[in-house]
């Protein structure tokens, strides 16, 4: 079954009414058991949905010295629990460079997706700034459910979430940038708006936070390490 969908409706354009079949994502329901607490509900775009219940547990419900294993997966229902990991050491991100922020934002913005077909999804990636590239991209229906899914791949592939920048094409609010602290992120460049909690928030947690970056401009907003040269 195709994951975007053509649903007819009545379309209002240029003063007109017509008959169309639009395009709409998919978007599915998927349960998290975990020892000790309550069945837990994700509404997602149903793709590598591991990496996102993955990447979920990391966030929400695992400690610093704790990583999620998948147990068991039938259907839409995903049984994880936790074991133990040496926690990760502090890693020192190099300065970032004007160019940097504005060439890769464009880059990000500029990846095949599937905005495109719907508007209907937010994206998010993984940026390395010792290989100058993007290792990790990834879309869904929901904001937070971008970062999970990140965590997960990252999870998956051993990699520590403290040598790499979050770029995101979505607003920065309190809960997003808690849940980009929360997953390890010590710089974080959006193409959208930020909220004054979430500004308050990254100062309080020590996080370079970047907003409104897009063509020849961004707002650096709180740079605790000053990161941004």
């Amino acid at each position: 079954m195709s994951k975007i969908l053509q649903i007819p409706c009545r379309q209002y354009k240029n003063g007109q009414w017509r008959k169309i079949d639009d395009l709409v994502s998919l978007e599915e329901k998927i349960h998290i058991h975990w020892p000790g607490q309550e069945v837990k509900t994700l509404w997602a775009y149903p793709e590598d949905l591991t990496s996102l219940v993955i990447g979920h547990c990391a966030i929400e419900l695992c400690a610093p010295d704790e990583r999620p294993e998948l147990v068991k997966e039938k259907g839409r229902e995903f049984y994880l629990k936790p074991v133990t990991i040496e926690p990760d050491n502090d890693t020192e991100l190099p300065k970032l460079s004007k160019a940097l922020i504005l060439e890769n934002m464009a880059r990000f913005m500029a990846l095949d997706g599937k905005w495109e077909k719907t508007g209907c999804f937010h994206r998010a990636a993984l940026f390395d700034p010792g290989k100058n590239d993007f290792v990790h991209y990834v879309e869904d229906i929901g904001r937070h459910n971008c970062l999970d899914r990140l965590k997960g791949w990252a999870v998956k592939n051993n990699k520590s979430m403290g040598s790499l920048i979050l770029f995101v094409s979505a607003r920065g609010t309190a809960s997003l940038i808690l849940k980009a602290v929360k997953a390890g992120f010590q710089a974080v460049v959006s193409r959208s708006a930020l909220t004054s909690a979430s500004i308050e928030l990254a100062f309080k947690k020590g996080l370079t936070l970047i907003g409104f970056a897009r063509e020849n401009r961004f707002s650096v907003f709180t740079d605790p390490k000053g990161l941004v040269s």
